[in-house]
């Protein structure tokens, strides 16, 4: 910088010149410094990309002396290795070699020193020192760099965040003149850094956030538990970065102890899933530690943790590639341990407090899911034993009923009623013994249609036939309550594809209600109509009626109108669920309706028709039925074992058999009857199935396997009635399975029409 001015004699010429030349290269350095450091400092302020703002930076520390070369590498803590960040006046490989290089050992360069160390480390000859692995010095001197000085990059907390190296191409000291340039780059380079790690957080807590909105509002819409586990333990690998991740459920071992038993695992080998399938609380494993303890066991490294030194648990954890570990016992609204998350790194790591309190805001979601799952499993095991207590229910009470049904047979063939004046106690019997029957009945298939294990056994019917069965079966009662009964169908046949016996079974009961609802010297009427591709179905009455506001769950599982008026009349409340459920499960629906108490109700029944019915099929069946042929063919007398552990069975069969010309035989277990077999020679043999010493599916083997019992004719008579029960029978060889009480009749026409040689495995 220059001033100057002339020097003018008294005449005003110029006789020469005076001034001043300063040198101001330092101070246009300084302000193109001061220049640089505002152009960084607005673009962290304006978020530029970290790695422009580095360049930026090493640039215009290197313009502030001449052949000065910079570079920047940034710490990963996670994998503890150095990061590439800038150096645009180094040679391209030389950068590339050291990205990625470790921290640890030091001997990878003087970066790496200078961050083991926490303190500058200054290289002024790097050919001539031998601190360094000989890789490094080479790929340096190879690069045409002969010194360096590498320092540390602070944050405000102290923590380092990067190296800032300073080179040369001649030996000795490359720090600036200006000692101030170095330390106010790496003030610049923590900013940046720092900002860019913020706004890195800000994102990642953000994006955690929306995960745990999102990983919450899943576990309570979906459904199927492995996919929830699923969903749990890929959260909590995203919260944590961790490689690896497992959840695991507290239960009963084996010893009495608890264990934990694994519900889902991400990136475990297989070898790892199948050794920790179950942990006990005296396990090394960290998991093993928090069930023992209840509280958050966090392991920084596995080399260096003495309670897993020498265990198995260590080796599986190398075997697997897990370095650290961290597990977080869940617990329940009631303050019990009910599971565990885990997660697993591929390096030494602490993880930060942030993550950790999100992962127990995910170890809350999880423990709700287990509790919901268990409170989930308690009721689907309370349904079953319902179910079985229902079935043994149903059982025990067909014991008794099977004698009971057989002596009145005995009563209506043996005895003169007219005479004696027994019919009217003899019919009380058989409408009450009916009636037990049929709650029995009502109340399996709704236990069945419920699990969802009836199904139709659907054909072409005419509905003429089921309607006329329903009338006939309400017939007595209707009789009995001077009711009269009034029937209105279509002149042309309407055909149905259904199950005969579920929709006789529909109708039976809608006319039954309407018949016993119905004060004495009422009216009952049953009606059907087309409608389009449907038969509606109409069953009115002039009976108690409905009041509005139990229309709407008038068929709901043992709903009852009036309470004291179903006590008087018997039944469960079950009867309309029944109905209901056996109309939809024909693609049909219903509906009650009624003016209010004591104006009578109307049930309305729609169902699809069967279009038509091929010339083929009118030929096949001439005739379409709802019931077996009951046309008697002419009775031979056979020869029959009973044998049933319920004495009073066995006998009342065995004499109706008597009575009916057939000559009968008793035996009251498996093995009595193989002796007694083998003695009689039975043609049939009616067998009960649950008996002691041997069950009745092994006795029918053991018939089959005698050449006198290959066509001997085996009826399975049973209180066991699902379709299992029947499959069973068949393979064990019987030609039959009557559910008791069976029909007398229908056993009778057994007798009469089946044979071992045509009709092997039929049901009844």
């Amino acid at each position: 910088a220059m001033r100057g001015e002339a020097i003018r004699d008294a005449h005003g010429t110029v006789i020469g010149l005076r001034g001043t030349v300063q040198e101001i290269t330092e101070r246009k350095r300084a302000e193109a410094f001061m220049e640089g450091q505002r152009r960084v400092l607005e673009k962290i302020a304006r978020r530029v990309g970290l790695s422009e703002v580095l360049v930026d930076l090493v640039r215009l520390v290197e313009e502030q002396e001449p052949g000065l070369l910079c570079s920047i590498h940034l710490v990963d803590g996670v994998t503890h290795t150095l990061r590439s960040g800038a150096g645009p006046s180094l040679p391209f490989e030389y950068m590339r070699a050291m990205d990625g290089v470790p921290i640890q050992p030091a001997a990878t360069g003087p970066c790496c020193l200078a961050l083991q160390d926490m303190k500058d480390v200054l290289v002024r000859d790097i050919s001539a020192d031998d601190r360094f692995a000989a890789g490094w010095r080479d790929r340096a001197t190879a690069s045409g760099l002969r010194s360096v000085l590498s320092t540390v990059v602070r944050g405000a907390a102290g923590v380092p965040l990067a190296t800032f190296a300073m080179y040369r191409r001649e030996p000795g000291n490359p720090e600036p003149v200006n000692p101030q340039i170095g330390s106010v780059a790496r003030q610049l380079i923590a900013i940046a850094i720092e900002r860019d790690q913020a706004d890195a957080d800000l994102r990642h807590a953000e994006a955690d956030a929306r995960l745990l909105q999102t990983v919450g509002a899943e576990l309570l819409s979906e459904t199927g538990e492995e996919r929830l586990y699923r969903k749990v333990i890929d959260a909590a690998a995203v919260l944590m970065r961790s490689e690896f991740s497992s959840m695991q459920m507290v239960e009963p071992g084996r010893g009495g102890d608890t264990e934990l038993r694994l519900l889902a695992s991400r990136g475990f080998s297989p070898q790892a899933e199948r050794t920790w399938r179950r942990v006990r609380c005296d396990c090394a494993t960290s998991c093993g530690r928090a069930l023992k303890t209840g509280r958050r066991v966090l392991v920084p490294d596995i080399e260096r943790c003495p309670s897993l030194a020498g265990s198995q648990a260590l080796e599986t954890y190398r075997e697997t590639g897990i370095r650290a570990v961290q597990t977080t016992p869940l617990i329940s609204r009631a303050g019990n341990t009910v599971g565990m998350i885990s997660t697993h790194w591929n390096r030494p790591y602490v993880p930060p407090e942030r993550d950790l309190r999100n992962l127990d805001i995910l170890a809350r979601q999880a423990a709700d899911l287990i509790e919901r799952k268990r409170n989930e499993e308690a009721l689907r095991e309370a349904d079953r034993r319902k179910d079985e207590f229902l079935a043994i229910l149903a059982h025990e009470l067909r014991n008794p009923l099977a004698p009971m049904r057989n002596s009145l047979m005995v009563m209506r063939l043996l005895e003169k009623a007219a005479a004696t004046g027994e019919e009217p106690l003899r019919g009380v019997l058989e409408r009450q013994l009916h009636h037990l029957i049929r709650l029995v009945d009502d109340l399996l298939d709704v236990s069945r249609i419920t699990r969802g294990t009836l199904q139709l056994r659907r054909e072409p019917i005419e509905l003429a036939t089921v309607v006329d069965h329903a009338v006939e079966t309400a017939r007595p009662l209707a009789l009995e309550r001077r009711h009269e009964i009034h029937v209105t169908l279509p002149p042309e046949p309407i055909f149905l594809q259904a199950d005969p016996v579920r929709l006789a079974q529909v109708l039976n009961n809608l006319m039954n209600n309407a018949c016993k609802y119905t004060e004495p010297g009422g009216q009952v009427w049953l009606s059907a109509s087309r409608h389009g591709n449907e038969v509606v179905i109409r069953v009115r009455d002039t009976g108690l009626g409905i009041p509005p506001d139990r229309l709407g769950n008038i068929f709901d599982m043992f709903n009852q109108v009036d309470r004291s008026i179903e006590r008087a009349q018997g039944g469960l409340g079950i009867g309309l669920t029944l109905v209901r459920r056996l109309v939809e499960l024909h693609g049909g629906s219903i509906l009650a309706t009624s003016d209010g108490p004591g104006r009578g109700s109307e049930f309305v029944v729609r169902l699809p028709l069967l279009q038509r019915i091929s010339e083929f099929e009118r030929q096949a069946r001439p005739d379409v039925r709802l019931l077996p042929s009951t046309v008697a063919t002419k009775r031979a007398a056979r020869r029959t074992l009973v044998v049933d552990d319920n004495v009073d069975s066995a006998d009342s069969l065995a004499t109706l058999l008597r009575v009916t010309g057939h000559e009968a035989m008793t035996a009251h277990d498996g093995l009595e009857a193989l002796a007694a077999a083998e003695r009689f020679r039975p043609e049939v043999v009616f067998l009960d199935i649950g008996m002691p010493r041997m069950n009745g599916y092994d006795a029918a083997r053991h018939i089959r396997q005698q050449d006198w019992g290959r066509d001997v004719l085996l009826v399975a008579l049973t209180g066991w009635g699902k379709d299992e029960d029947r499959r069973r029978s068949a393979d064990a060889g019987f030609d039959a399975h009557l559910v008791k009480p069976a029909d007398s009749n229908d056993l009778l026409r057994l007798l009469e029409t089946l044979t071992p040689a045509t009709s092997r495995n039929k049901t009844g």
